[in-house]
């Protein structure tokens, strides 16, 4: 083909990001990193914007896109309907919660750090490149790392997840979540639940058999369920895959535990001031362990979207 009739890609999430429909924005500071995003006529980009966008006004339908970057400190959740059928592009997110509740085409996470993403059910390919301390919690068919660090990746594939070069410290779980409208997401992506093959990573850097610093699987007395903190429409009420023996029985020990706590407290049968004293210092208990752990931007970021509802 001659040059002169080549074309850049118009389904970039390059473009899309400058030229697609805004789903959200927000101003932001001056950026200071050698990629930032350059405009189309040779200028560069001034502020890092926490913007989210979607090319579906002037695409066909197989190359829908959804770009997302910048989002940090806060909780981002999508509609399924904004989300559904298409490719998701997520970079430069950090510090945050991010909800992709909905079936979609591809996920593309790219320098991402300290943030955790839910998705539903993905039809293609989870992609990590270059992301540090995330949280990944995921269905999809097939799950690619490249150059990632300390990130815990919960999830359910029928293939073995890969490993790429630059991959240490990764820490694989069973999938461990679900929401009201997962199972017709995963009706609509056509993906069967059948055989989880979570544990069961493939990587050029442990052809030897030693996984070294590469890869290890969460311990059962440290995995716990994950509750999204919010309702979605529709039909499941709990989980749609089967846990492996001894992270059941970590999750059933786990409640047995809670159980057994109310009935001691039951048992002390305490006064109307016992009781609030008890309260009263759970509660402080409680806010010291959001503050120790971080948690607490967490449920500050849930307040803030509950009040914008």
């Amino acid at each position: 083909m001659a040059i002169g009739h080549m074309h850049a890609n118009p389904f970039t999430s390059k473009r899309c990001l400058m030229h697609g429909k805004t789903v959200y924005q927000k101003p932001g500071r001056p950026l200071r990193r050698s990629s930032d995003i350059s405009l189309e006529n040779g200028s560069t980009n001034t502020l890092t914007r926490c913007r989210i966008t979607v090319n579906d006004h002037e695409t066909p339908k197989e190359h829908r896109l959804l770009a997302m970057q910048y989002v940090s400190r806060q909780i981002s959740v999508l509609s399924p309907e904004t989300l559904l059928n298409h490719q998701v592009h997520v970079t430069h997110c950090n510090d945050a919660s991010i909800y992709l509740l909905s079936s979609m085409k591809c996920v593309s996470v790219k320098q991402c750090s300290r943030t955790t993403l839910v998705t539903g059910p993905v039809a293609g390919t989870l992609y990590l490149t270059g992301c540090i301390n995330m949280r990944i919690i995921s269905i999809a068919r097939r799950i690619v790392l490249r150059n990632c660090h300390s990130c815990k990746l919960y999830i359910l594939t029928p293939t073995q997840p890969l490993l790429l070069a630059g991959c240490n410290d990764i820490t694989l779980a069973p999938y461990n979540t679900y929401y009201r409208g997962l199972a017709g997401h995963l009706s609509h992506a056509n993906f069967s639940v059948v055989k989880n093959f979570w544990d069961q990573p493939a990587s050029p850097m442990c052809l030897d058999g030693d996984n070294g610093k590469v890869y290890q699987k969460l311990s059962p007395e440290q995995f716990h369920l994950f509750s999204i903190p919010f309702n979605t429409e529709g039909t499941t009420t709990g989980l749609v895959n089967k846990l492996p023996p001894e992270y059941e029985e970590g999750t059933m020990r786990a409640r047995e535990r809670v159980n057994k706590w109310y009935d001691n407290v039951q048992k002390c049968d305490l006064s109307e001031t016992q009781t609030a004293q008890l309260a009263a210092t759970l509660q402080a208990r409680f806010h010291d362990w959001l503050e120790t752990t971080g948690h607490h931007k967490e449920v500050e970021a849930l307040i803030k979207l509950r009040d914008k509802s």
